[in-house]
């Protein structure tokens, strides 16, 4: 298939558009172009979502998230990626990762260090199905924010070791199935974790 742009015909392709354009032609490669780099979305949900045939993702430095509230399930169900470079996203503003790696089936390691989270309000399914990432170190999180947990790292199965030392969760409603399925975890510290409004476990 010939190289296409995200304007056809002088008329920009909806989210919709693309992602058929994508699967119907078995791509594998995405590419962003810099000109992203002047684009400022307050939303990046389901950006790349249920993109199943993409192998890889350039460009994502050009992505400007100093405005984005959404991340929900932007990478949800890309079960070929073996990286997603995060390192240059501001989550400054973000308030919902819900959903946001779900199903990333391939990948090994996500460094996250540099996640600004003091605003983000739900990380549910975060993680879930991420089956063959190895480690999390959150030890940078701020969740003195997050009311929901549940399903967090849920079905994570080659899980070794999770960073939680970091973690507030006095305001934290929802925990349910937070450590589902996580076979490879030999030990787990949840001493610092407040659950006292935790209704869900």
């Amino acid at each position: 298939m010939t190289k296409r742009s995200i304007i056809d015909n002088e008329k920009y392709l909806t989210k919709e558009e693309i992602m058929r354009i994508v699967e119907e032609n078995n791509i594998t490669k995405i590419v962003i172009d810099p000109s992203f780099a002047n684009y400022y979305p307050h939303s990046t949900a389901y950006w790349f979502a249920n993109l199943g045939n993409a192998e890889s993702i350039e460009g994502m430095n050009y992505l400007n998230t100093s405005e984005v509230t959404d991340m929900t399930s932007m990478f949800k169900d890309c079960r070929n990626l073996t990286v997603i470079d995060c390192s240059n996203f501001n989550t400054e503003k973000v308030q919902s990762t819900y959903d946001m790696f779900e199903d990333c089936k391939s990948i090994t390691t996500l460094d996250l260090s540099h996640f600004n989270t003091a605003n983000v309000k739900d990380m549910g399914l975060m993680f879930v199905g991420c089956k063959k990432l190895q480690s999390l170190d959150l030890a940078n999180f701020n969740t003195e924010c997050v009311t929901k947990m549940g399903s967090m790292f849920e079905n994570c199965k080659s899980l070794t070791s999770i960073n939680l030392s970091s973690f507030n969760t006095s305001d934290v409603v929802d925990m349910s199935y937070m450590f589902e399925s996580c076979e490879a975890l030999a030990s787990l510290d949840l001493s610092k974790l407040n659950t006292e409004k935790v209704t869900n476990m």
